[in-house]
């Protein structure tokens, strides 16, 4: 991220107002929505096991207070990505929607843009991303798989 002066905002100020933006207008709309900060993203290569490979969120205790219950049961098939590379890092909000229950997740995160070429390669060859969101203390609160992971990396590492 980088420093400002004035009124000039940061990178990831920019990103938290739009995935604000874009939780609020799911809520407009009627929809359930969690907006979900990450405190950290790691990208985790597969491995030993693909189920466990893919964005990693680790968020705020608060989020595990929300999120379980509004994912609980839905599908979250339908999903817009939006990204911005700036400094080394890789800045990503993904609004996930399940349209048959009106609920929707909105995820933002930054990543080094380092961490993420095995596993970018190894998603487009799978043709798949999954977005794992976790507490601090590793509990798993919640995956979301995404068919097509082109959307997530840059072409140009």
């Amino acid at each position: 991220m980088s420093a400002t002066t004035g009124t000039e905002k940061t990178v990831w100020e920019q990103v938290r107002e739009e995935a604000a933006a874009l939780a609020a207008g799911l809520r407009a709309d009627g929809w359930d929505v969690s907006q979900v900060q990450a405190d950290h993203v790691a990208a985790i290569e597969p491995g030993d096991s693909a189920a466990h490979a893919g964005l990693v969120y680790t968020v705020p205790d608060s989020v595990g207070e929300t999120l379980p219950a509004l994912v609980e049961g839905g599908s979250f098939d339908r999903y817009d990505v939006f990204r911005t590379v700036a400094g080394g890092d890789l800045y990503l909000v993904t609004r996930l929607r399940d349209e048959e229950t009106e609920r929707g997740v909105v995820l933002a995160g930054v990543v080094a843009l380092d961490q993420v070429a095995e596993l970018a390669d190894a998603a487009r060859e799978r043709g798949e991303l999954r977005s794992h969101v976790r507490l601090l203390d590793g509990t798993h609160l919640a995956t979301f798989r995404h068919e097509d992971p082109t959307h997530f990396f840059p072409e140009e590492r």
